[in-house]
């Protein structure tokens, strides 16, 4: 795996991201499944950073992740790919009734954990065998991002092409869905944390999400 972060221009950071964004022209304060932000989020990074909110108030409280907080994360993940996940869960209303119970399964979970790839993959693990609606590998990291932010990055394709992989090798090995890659990806992202933590310890965000950040800005230059 390469870093092409390099020559990152890391003051230009959240301009840089919000294009990206923006230019999708997908993210919709509107959808059915932001309907539970009383206030609602009007652009990627609002939303992401309302969701940490959320899921780490909703933990404290013990009332584990909400069937609400879950759709939003799903659309945050899936917005600007696709939005069929999102709406299944607002139409089935048996995906959404066995859901909720599933996601009860989460209070097992640990409330912190170690820079180890063996318990990040454990609970990547433990999370697919729940067998949440939606539930992949991009979106278990993802849902995983939320709980422990500091420690795990997530993972999908456009992280893959940014650290040297092609749209074409992605397809056809369906390497986004590989959670042996995911080991070697986990390793490298966290050195790339190591390399630059100087040049990004005064954003709001994690190191582990600033990285993943800039990667998913330079995913189209490599």
């Amino acid at each position: 795996m390469i870093d092409p972060l390099e020559d990152f221009d890391w003051q230009s950071l959240y301009q840089l991201y919000d294009k990206k964004c923006r230019d999708t022209g997908r993210f919709n304060p509107n959808v059915l499944a932001l309907d539970s932000f009383s206030q609602r989020p009007s652009s990627d990074r609002e939303l992401y950073y309302e969701l940490l909110n959320r899921v780490a108030n909703e933990r404290s409280s013990g009332a584990i992740m909400s069937l609400s907080t879950y759709e939003s994360i799903v659309y945050w993940k899936m917005y600007s790919t696709s939005l069929k996940i999102n709406n299944d869960l607002r139409q089935r209303h048996e995906i959404r009734t066995k859901l909720q119970n599933l996601l009860t399964g989460l209070n097992n979970f640990p409330e912190t954990i170690e820079n180890r790839a063996s318990e990040v993959l454990d609970l990547v693990r433990r999370m697919l065998e729940l067998g949440l609606y939606g539930m992949r590998l991009p979106v278990c990291t993802t849902v995983l991002h939320f709980m422990y932010p500091g420690v795990i990055p997530i993972f999908d394709q456009m992280i893959l092409r940014a650290v040297g992989y092609s749209k074409t090798e992605i397809s056809q090995k369906q390497l986004n869905q590989s959670k042996e890659l995911y080991a070697e990806y986990l390793e490298h992202h966290w050195s790339l944390v190591d390399k630059y933590l100087m040049k990004i310890s005064g954003f709001q965000e994690s190191p582990i999400r600033i990285i993943e950040m800039a990667l998913w800005v330079k995913r189209d230059e490599v």
